[in-house]
């Protein structure tokens, strides 16, 4: 049986709160994964510009949208913008969004949405069914072709 988390090599998670994105990334390290983080948008572009130049782009971005100086949508719209069409999930874990919001959230890429406050034990593992989902057919492609 392979373990969910051998799909998981790079995560990047954006978030204001230090606690959020500390416990995230304990969790995720525990699991050999590495793991960028930020508090805000500015650094957030400037760690995905520099992920994207090289080998270690993330699989997946954790992002709280209410970030200081860069609110909602916008935040959204900031990383797709730096990510300049590579196909690599958000997932949006913040608080106070309605539905529509959410579906506007999904135009921008968002792949999932969790409402806070919510255990990081669950974004996690959403997280890493996200990536399982993407990356196990390609997994599986390899392995026959071998």
């Amino acid at each position: 049986k392979v373990e969910k988390t051998h799909y998981m090599k790079n995560v990047l998670i954006i978030d204001e709160n230090e606690l959020n994105r500390n416990s995230l990334k304990t969790l995720f390290e525990a699991q050999g994964t590495t793991v960028y983080t930020s508090g805000t948008i500015e650094k957030s572009i400037s760690i995905l510009q520099s992920l994207l130049s090289g080998q270690n782009a993330p699989q997946i971005i954790i992002v709280d949208i209410r970030l200081p100086g860069c609110f909602g949508l916008r935040a959204l719209y900031l990383i797709q913008n730096a990510l300049k069409g590579q196909d690599i999930p958000l997932l949006v874990c913040s608080s106070g969004y309605n539905s529509f919001a959410a579906s506007i959230m999904k135009l921008l890429g968002v792949v999932g949405y969790l409402e806070k406050p919510m255990l990081v034990k669950k974004i996690y593992e959403f997280a890493v069914n996200i990536i399982v989902e993407k990356t196990a057919p390609k997994q599986e492609e390899q392995n026959q072709a071998a």
